[in-house]
């Protein structure tokens, strides 16, 4: 499934910036989802899905403080990760979509 991940993704523990992080993830959904029709799952991996290691969200939230640190998994297809071609053309506007709602979103806090 389609996810939209934050921190923390080595414990199921919520991080201090759990609602801000939710509430961007979820306008990051909305965004994206009225371009492409997809659902896609928002919150920390480590609660949503299962625990990771390594995670480079992780690492620039909890060692370099940036607070919104975002994993997006496209959505697959049934037959696996693989999209197929006529689908990148709309993965491409729906995400393109995605990253200017996070920067007017970042614009407004900061």
């Amino acid at each position: 499934r389609a996810s939209i991940l934050s921190s923390w993704g080595y414990t199921s523990e919520l991080p201090v910036d759990y609602a801000d992080h939710m509430r961007v993830g979820e306008a990051i959904e909305a965004a994206t989802r009225a371009v492409n029709g997809n659902d896609y799952l928002v919150g920390p991996s480590g609660a949503t899905l299962y625990p990771t290691s390594g995670g480079a969200k992780d690492y620039t939230y909890g060692v370099n403080g940036i607070k919104y640190t975002y994993t997006i998994e496209l959505p697959g297809n049934p037959g696996g990760f693989e999209l197929p071609p006529n689908l990148f053309y709309l993965l491409l506007r729906s995400h393109l979509q995605d990253h200017w709602c996070f920067a007017g979103l970042l614009i407004d806090e900061f």
